[in-house]
């Protein structure tokens, strides 16, 4: 009975290469996976006078009694479905107004929603004071944006 043998086939550069270029490419992704993952977050929170096109229009943090919505655009990061984000806006000290809760909402994420418009629109104009609007991730303060109703009209 005769021995066979194998023998190691001689590897081209080019089959060398795109192994190489293929483990290259899968740790790239394996370390945007890694860098990505990991529990919601909010990456950015501003208020705006108007959210257009998925963005905020007039951001700031003054604004005047008939910017009326006003916005609150939050950015998330990492998102699951079921996330909870909490949105309160408080009059600070506006005309005889002090430490009075306005409006509170409870909003629920979907698994691809990177972005929230939770605005607030009053009855009538915003009087002149200081706000702020409390922003709560899971149940926990994750920011708070200070905010003035300055000047008169729109």
């Amino acid at each position: 009975m005769a021995e066979t043998r194998l023998e190691p086939r001689p590897r081209s550069l080019a089959g060398l290469l795109i192994i190489g270029l293929m483990a290259g490419v899968g740790l790239v992704a394996l370390t945007l996976f890694i860098l990505n993952s990991g529990p919601t977050s909010i990456s950015q929170a501003v208020l705006a006078r108007d959210f257009q096109n998925d963005a905020a229009v007039g951001s700031g943090t003054v604004f005047r009694p008939g910017d009326n919505p006003l916005h609150c655009v939050v950015e998330l990061k990492n998102v699951s479905a079921g996330t909870k984000i909490r949105v309160v806006w408080t009059v600070l000290e506006a005309g005889e107004q002090q430490n009075l809760k306005l409006f509170e909402r409870e909003i629920v994420a979907g698994t691809n929603q990177t972005k929230i418009d939770a605005f607030l629109t009053l009855n009538q104009p915003w009087p002149v004071g200081s706000y702020k609007v409390d922003l709560y991730l899971e149940g926990k303060l994750d920011r708070t944006l200070p905010f003035k109703i300055e000047g008169t009209g729109s």
